[in-house]
């Protein structure tokens, strides 16, 4: 049961460090594209 309930559900905090990862590069991401695309429209 303990196998069962590893595989289902995953370590909470590990599942939370994935998301705030993710969360991360996505907003890294759209930073990048703003800054790059302002430099491009001013110069």
């Amino acid at each position: 049961m303990s196998q069962w309930y590893q595989i289902d559900f995953p370590d909470p905090s590990s599942a939370m460090a994935c998301r705030l990862y993710t969360y991360h590069d996505t907003v890294l991401v759209i930073v990048v594209l703003v800054l790059f695309g302002v430099g491009w429209f001013l110069t």
